[in-house]
């Protein structure tokens, strides 16, 4: 009974690995999608009902879909859209003049009307940076 211990929490741990390594991002669970070009690189966004983030991937030029680059934006101005707000909508993403810029519908925590910020996506060398945001409508 001893050695069945040792053996039970190993297999324990290797299950708990394999479940966290294989914690892909599942393209079936998309709802919300759009591609554009911006310098040299084909980007696009992704929203999906397993997270309130945005994701951006830049795609190799030529690589037949391989990701390049991609990064997940999850807060605006320092807040958390898991946690700062008690709604985040992505209403609008767009590629205008080699941009990528979303617009969003924010309801806040505190009991204040909801708010429209308009975000671009800065790049460098086809890795999308920080949203950078302003204010539109109160």
């Amino acid at each position: 009974m001893r050695i069945l211990h040792p053996i039970l929490y190993m297999v324990l741990g290797l299950v708990c690995l394999s479940s966290a390594a294989a914690a892909e991002f599942e393209y079936k669970r998309v709802y919300q999608a759009d591609a554009g070009k911006i310098d040299k690189y084909i980007v696009r966004y992704l929203r999906s009902f397993d997270s309130p983030c945005v994701r951006v991937q830049s795609l190799l030029p030529g690589g037949k879909g391989t990701i390049l680059k991609e990064k997940e934006l999850c807060s605006i101005d320092g807040k958390s859209f898991l946690d700062g707000f008690t709604q985040v909508d992505l209403k609008k993403g767009e590629f205008k003049e080699g941009k990528l810029i979303l617009t969003f519908e924010i309801m806040p925590l505190d009991p204040a009307p909801e708010f429209i910020k308009r975000c671009i996506v800065p790049f460098r060398d086809g890795t999308p940076q920080d949203l950078v945001c302003e204010t539109i409508a109160p």
